[in-house]
């Protein structure tokens, strides 16, 4: 006999669970001898293992910490203890019982793995500058989470990233050794933005094992720029020069002592970018000085291009030659704060294009570069089927087209909607067209069996011009009625 259903069960890595398995009582002349048991189950990615036996009156686990209650089995109760479960342990188990009568009862083991959320109590932001704000979310599972920016003045809070003085970058979740996964996002905010001395930004964290939204806050201040600091050699030798200066000439010192002071270098930031640059979309570069007024700086911008795109080349070295665009470029200044703004425009052929500001302040210039990374996010995402409606004990095709993206890197995965991923997968591409876009084909076959009627199967596509959380599904609904 055998259990109707599949029993489902989830639990957080690190505890102790128990899979229900319970069969017919035993009669008191059964021998041990005659009783088999088999815990068997097949992991996320398809494979099969056995997790416990029990034969000729012994047992044996292939998996630390299972363990069959001996004594129970009197009671006709062949439950599998789990000790300690990790996101491996994911699964669906089935116990297999002969008393000589068979007996299969099966439990789907849902892992979940409740995230780390790690963001400082207090931070601040210089007068005129920016600050940006890291938000670590570490060790979850499954990989489904999203992260959102608040930003609360007093009583009044607002999304994040929807004003010009704040913007969001969180980075693809990362794959750790045990199996769960870990992402990292970020919230950059000028000055400008902080009313009324403080206020309050939250990192909102949703996941799976959280029943509502759960959310960390950061306390964000404004402080007054630093002076620079001496040390005390310094301090000695100037009281020094003062005193010298005070004995030899009253009018040169006051000269001297502010030519000395004054040569205190401006701070110039690196250049910052936005977190996705599209293909023929204007994108801001920034490039933000402290320490210097508007009449002591001049700042220009550069496109430096490889010798090889220009007419004079060299076989032993490689040059780089120098575009000025200073003329497109404007500054915003605030007393001694000035941020210098480059928008630019790229085509995919200026993908890797690198960018250099220079400043000029007091004789002296200083030099930042960046390089920009374009993106294009597909224009066409499908799944097609052969046939078009499929038949049952029949086979079917399924082929995943993406298409019209950059860089060529891209990543697909198929899934069916229980959850189990299909690992047979042929990929043709990527392959690129004349306008250096590319396109990726991704195909599954399966028979159809009558039970897969109404199952939904998902492409997940993984690409770099994608925002936070990386990926796009794309869904086929199979329907054999056409």
């Amino acid at each position: 006999s055998s259990a109707e259903t599949t029993r489902k069960l989830s639990v957080l890595v690190g505890t102790d669970v128990t899979l229900s398995c319970l069969f017919d009582k035993l009669s008191k002349l059964v021998e041990w001898s005659t009783l088999t048991i088999e815990w068997n189950m097949v992991d996320k990615h398809a494979e099969k293992s056995i997790v416990y036996t029990f034969e000729d009156g012994r047992a044996h686990g292939n998996r630390d910490g299972s363990v069959v209650d001996k004594m129970r089995l009197l009671e006709s109760d062949a439950s599998l203890q789990l000790r300690n479960v990790t996101v491996g342990d994911e699964g669906l188990y089935t116990c297999r019982i002969i008393t000589p009568v068979v007996y299969t009862e099966a439990t789907s083991l849902e892992v979940l793995a409740r995230p780390s959320v790690l963001l400082p109590e207090k931070a601040a932001v210089t007068e005129g500058e920016e600050k940006t704000i890291q938000c670590d979310i570490t060790g979850f599972y499954p990989e489904k989470l999203a992260v959102t920016w608040h930003i609360q003045n007093g009583s009044h809070t607002v999304h994040a990233g929807v004003s010009h003085l704040s913007r969001v970058c969180t980075e693809m979740a990362i794959h750790n050794p045990d199996d769960t996964y870990s992402i990292r996002s970020s919230i950059t905010l000028h000055s400008s933005a902080v009313k009324d001395g403080e206020i309050h930004i939250i990192c909102q964290v949703e996941h799976q094992t959280y029943s509502q939204p759960y959310n960390r806050s950061v306390t964000l201040t404004v402080q007054a720029p630093s002076q620079p600091l001496y040390s005390a050699v310094t301090l000695i030798s100037v009281t020094s020069v003062i005193s010298l200066l005070l004995v030899t000439s009253v009018i040169g010192g006051p000269l001297l002592l502010y030519r000395y002071f004054c040569k205190a270098p401006p701070s110039v930031s690196e250049i910052s970018q936005p977190c996705i640059i599209y293909a023929q979309v204007p994108s801001d570069l920034k490039c933000t000085i402290r320490g210097a007024t508007q009449r002591e700086l001049k700042v220009k911008w550069f496109r430096l291009r490889s010798s090889a795109d220009s007419v004079v080349q060299s076989e032993s070295v490689s040059l780089l030659v120098s575009e000025d665009l200073s003329e497109q470029a404007c500054l915003q200044s605030d007393d001694r704060h000035h941020t210098s703004v480059l928008t630019v425009c790229l085509a995919v052929t200026e993908d890797l294009t690198k960018y250099q500001c220079v400043v000029l302040c007091r004789g002296k210039s200083f030099s930042r570069e960046t390089t920009v990374r374009v993106k294009v996010e597909p224009s066409f995402l499908q799944i097609s089927s052969v046939p078009q409606i499929p038949k049952a004990e029949r086979l079917l095709v399924l082929c995943c087209r993406v298409e019209n993206f950059y860089p060529q890197d891209v990543d697909l995965e198929w899934f069916r909607n229980d959850g189990e991923q299909v690992c047979t997968v042929t990929h043709f591409g990527p392959f690129s067209d004349h306008s250096r876009l590319y396109s990726v084909w991704s195909k599954i076959q399966l028979v159809m069996a009558r039970e897969d009627e109404r199952a939904v199967y998902t492409c997940r596509v993984y690409h770099s011009s994608f925002p936070p959380p990386g990926f796009r599904d794309v869904l086929y609904h199979i329907n054999t009625q056409g």
